[in-house]
């Protein structure tokens, strides 16, 4: 079944991941993410970190946190006991409560210890750092597009009033008219003075959408203009819509397991079962 480290490791690569891909996405080091994979854990800082980019680990590869550092703490009793961490990790199996964090990770002096209280909080700030920076990694910016575009749209023109027709008074010396004249036919009253051929100019398409929905459990990761928008499992019938302006660029771990469409319009199969696959879409489609 192999190492907890080498489980990390061989679920990572069975998605067709980097390290860099995680350390960018969790904000995790690449030395600290090797350290986990190679259990050298004298280079981790110890203590609920530890615990941290163990949980933050496995939840980008769409595995089972709580299982994930269960094997960890394991792994790390099974290393202490056979001498291979220097450093006293506080809470090894996980029975009670971190109640000292170890700061300095090189210094092979005694490790300065913080009370737990000032901790909580420190804690407590990461927590809502983090769901806030989640919230807008899924979700981005509220979408003002429609918004302004509206309250610039230009009013339709005034439709321009009937003209007066004024009577002529002939002079009472003027001759009477030896033929009778036309009577003269005012504008008519629905006359429109703008030109019938004039259209408004139509709007312009805002960027584009890509449905991807399950047929079985899936791996996806999507990045749209540049900003990641998911990544984890896809539940079996589950379905996630994302909209783009330039570009969007969608992984995932088992080609034949969704389903695409590009505004509306079903995508052809990426390819077998379990292949990981990446694609480009833009506007106009797959790029291939």
């Amino acid at each position: 079944m192999g190492s907890f480290g080498e489980r990390l490791q061989r679920e990572r690569e069975m998605r067709g991941i980097t390290l860099e891909e995680i350390a960018e996405a969790t904000k995790i080091g690449t030395r600290s993410l090797r350290a986990l994979e190679e259990q050298d854990f004298d280079k981790l800082p110890g203590g609920i970190f530890n615990k941290g980019f163990v949980r933050a680990y496995s939840r980008y590869l769409g595995l089972d946190e709580e299982q994930a550092v269960a094997d960890y703490l394991a792994a790390l009793a099974e290393a202490q006991a056979a001498g291979k961490v220097t450093r006293q990790e506080p809470n090894a199996s996980g029975g009670g409560p971190d109640r000292n964090i170890f700061i300095s990770e090189d210094d092979d002096s005694e490790p300065m210890r913080l009370p737990l209280g000032p901790i909580a909080v420190l804690v407590l700030i990461a927590v809502l750092l983090y769901s806030g920076w989640r919230y807008y990694r899924l979700h981005g910016l509220p979408n003002l597009r429609h918004v302004r575009a509206a309250s610039q749209q230009p009013s339709p023109p005034a439709k321009a009033a009937p003209l007066a027709v004024q009577p002529q008074t002939a002079p009472a010396n003027a001759p009477a008219a030896t033929t009778p004249q036309p009577a003269a036919h005012p504008p008519s009253l629905g006359a429109n003075p703008v030109s019938r051929g004039a259209v408004p100019p139509a709007q312009q398409a805002d960027g584009f959408a890509v449905r991807v929905k399950a047929k079985e459990d899936t791996w996806v990761s999507i990045v749209a203009d540049g900003k990641p928008m998911m990544s984890g499992m896809l539940p079996l019938g589950a379905e996630k819509t994302v909209h783009a302006q330039r570009s969007l660029v969608l992984k995932t771990g088992n080609a034949a397991g969704v389903e695409l469409f590009h505004n509306g319009k079903l995508v052809p199969t990426l390819g077998s079962g379990r292949e990981v696959k990446t694609v480009e879409f833009t506007a106009a489609g797959l790029r291939q």
